[in-house]
């Protein structure tokens, strides 16, 4: 290198990448490159040394990997001997500014059940910032759906209970810190909002006369199964359609229970007598057996949900907390 005059001028040593940005965490192996006379890039970086950051809780660049250790910003450095036009030895020292953004971690979804904490949904939901304890919480889209409260390098999230996701990841999240702002974090408020796709069974019954298996799939508001299980409540709502007057067959109590599993299994049977293979529709709606698969805390009226079987004249009524819409 430098055999002749034109080409003794090694010159413009840069450290690349630069600027160099990113979250905490991540990092990357740093290059020096250099030019000659002619303007030819040429690879350094197996002459450079000393690799230096000046401020290693932001980062570090041991053995030339870039590190960012913690929110901020600061330079690194790196030597590399060159030589002058005349051919004189000099050393450069090329630069990197580099930027470290905090990280937000933590859950990506937060449920709304009215008040209610039903095992297996997060109704609050804590959110971690790499930042520490001086981290600045900003919710800088759908702030309507969420309420918050900052301690430190931690958010707790609930949902407002006004206002819903209508899309996944609609609710974003920043955390700032030493001047640095991390990539929004997204977050999705959800709550149970319908029964759908019903699926009848109706079959006798040797022991109940007959018996009638109606299954719905529970759903949030973006039309999501929701997996887990929930308790649930039993509402009549109507008086029993006595088809046959002078029968006495008797309503049950309402009565709430569990059914782990995404489905509502409603059962319908007759009075509990013993009537062989005789399929006995049409008198008064007898045995109800309410079971549905989301767990709700029994006693709460949030969420209302009808279905109407005209060939028993029952009229039933489901309730689950969080819900705003009848089906």
């Amino acid at each position: 290198m430098g055999a002749e005059a034109s080409a003794c001028r090694q010159y413009g040593a840069a450290l690349h990448v630069t600027p160099f940005s990113g979250p905490v965490g991540g990092g990357d192996w740093d290059t020096v490159t250099y030019r000659e006379c002619d303007g030819t890039e040429y690879d350094g970086t197996a002459m450079a040394y000393n690799w230096t950051s000046f401020n290693t809780s932001v980062a570090t660049l041991s053995n030339r990997y870039l590190d960012l250790v913690g929110a901020g910003s600061t330079t690194t450095q790196a030597d590399i001997d060159l030589v002058t036009s005349r051919c004189l030895p000099y050393t450069d020292h090329p630069q990197q500014s580099v930027t470290a953004k905090p990280v937000i971690t933590g859950p990506n979804t937060v449920w709304w059940f009215n008040g209610f904490t039903p095992s297996g949904y997060q109704t609050e939901i804590a959110l971690k910032s790499s930042g520490g304890s001086g981290t600045i919480w900003a919710v800088v889209a759908g702030a309507e759906k969420v309420t918050t409260t900052a301690n430190g390098n931690t958010l707790y999230v609930r949902s407002s209970g006004s206002s819903f996701c209508s899309s996944v990841g609609d609710i974003q999240v920043t955390a700032q810190a030493n001047f640095q702002t991390s990539d929004p974090f997204r977050l999705t408020a959800r709550k149970p909002y319908r029964l759908t796709q019903p699926q009848s069974i109706m079959e006798c019954d040797a022991g109940y006369g007959y018996r009638t298996q109606i299954t719905y799939i529970a759903e949030d508001q973006l039309q999501t199964q929701m997996a887990a299980g929930i308790d649930y409540n039993e509402k009549w709502t109507t008086p029993p359609s006595n088809t046959y007057p002078g029968t006495t067959w008797a309503r049950p109590v309402e009565t709430g229970g569990v059914d782990p599993g995404p489905y509502l299994k409603d059962i319908i049977t007759g009075p509990g007598l013993v009537n062989g293979n005789f399929c006995h529709i049409g008198a008064l709606a007898g045995n109800h057996d309410l079971k549905f698969a989301l767990r709700v805390p029994v006693g709460n009226h949030g969420f209302e949900g009808h279905e109407s079987c005209p060939f028993l004249g029952t009229h039933l009524k489901f309730e689950i907390p969080g819900a705003l819409r009848d089906d």
